[in-house]
Order: structure tokens, then sequence, then C-alpha cells
């Protein structure tokens, strides 16, 4: 567990007198809130840029909805399926690319 600044306040894989939490902080990034979703800026700080209002963000009709997708599967496999360009259109080109998920992803 973190505190806002970055303090780790708990480390419940060590033992209770442990002095870990006291040598280490956790890095903290800027997050902007916009229309429902969470966009944050990793870089240098002294390199960040102002938030980019995109085309797509203002198109009327678009609704900005946040969304997960479960893979049953680990993590590595839906990464490798992103270095073959051709795996999404061959594979999945008759799916809608609207993915709404309501309710709590696993």
């Amino acid at each position: 567990m973190f505190d806002v600044d970055g303090a780790i306040l708990e480390t419940p894989g060590k033992p209770p007198d442990s002095k870990l939490k006291d040598s280490l902080r956790h890095g903290a990034y800027p997050a902007i809130e916009y229309k429902g979703l969470l966009f944050t800026y990793m870089g240098p700080s002294d390199e960040q840029p102002e938030f980019p209002i995109l085309d797509t963000f203002e198109t009327p009709g678009n609704e900005m909805i946040p969304y997960c997708v479960w893979y049953p599967c680990n993590w590595l496999q839906v990464h490798e399926n992103i270095v073959d360009p051709a795996h999404a259109y061959f594979l999945h080109s008759t799916m809608s690319c609207a993915y709404r998920v309501t309710g709590t992803c696993r």
C-alpha cells in the first residue's frame, strides 16, 4: 500500500519489523481525467507536453467508455499477437471493434 506521495505504508510480504518500507519510495506520474477516462504522462517531467485534445475525442455522437477485456491466458500470449500485423485482419476482421463491458472485469 502506498501513500499519495509515494511513501510505502505496508509491505505485507515482509516481516513486521522490516525496514524496507522506510528505505524506498514509489514514483508517481501526473494524470488527467478527461470524459471519464484517465490519461497519464510517463516521460521526463521537464518534457511533459500539454494534454492533446484529439479530433476523435470530439467526434459528435462518439462516447468514450472505459473497458477491459478478459483474456483467459498468459499476458505474453496476448502480446505476441501484437507483433503479427496481419493477425487482427485475418482472424478478427468480422468482429466488432466496440467492446462495451459492464460490471467488474476479472
